[in-house]
């Protein structure tokens, strides 16, 4: 089975800290509770209101692909940090089209 190399694993991981960090307050303050994870190939971000099966909102990234799964390579098509720069987009975006 293809694995996510530990350098970029750890990056991954990294930026997930980050953004549930620095948003958890904007999404607690309207209810909500930020949560992310991510695979092999893309890092996702979660937010649910109310109850544990939502209402949610969701943005997510794909940084890699897979060659000839399950057995192919793993192919990284795009940096970690333009992961992380544009799910703090799609976040910023939906905070402000969603503020009180």
């Amino acid at each position: 089975m293809v694995r996510l190399p530990k350098d970029i694993e750890g990056q991954v991981v990294d930026v997930a800290e980050r953004l549930k960090r620095d948003y958890a307050a904007a999404f607690h303050a309207m209810g909500g509770n930020i949560g992310a994870y991510w695979n092999r190939t893309s890092l996702n971000i979660e937010v649910l209101f109310g109850s544990p099966v939502g209402p949610g909102w969701s943005a997510h990234s794909r940084f890699a692909r897979l060659g000839w799964w399950p057995f192919g390579r793993w192919i990284q098509v795009k940096k970690i940090a333009d992961v992380e720069t544009e799910l703090r987009h799609e976040i910023e975006d939906y905070l402000t089209a969603h503020q009180k």
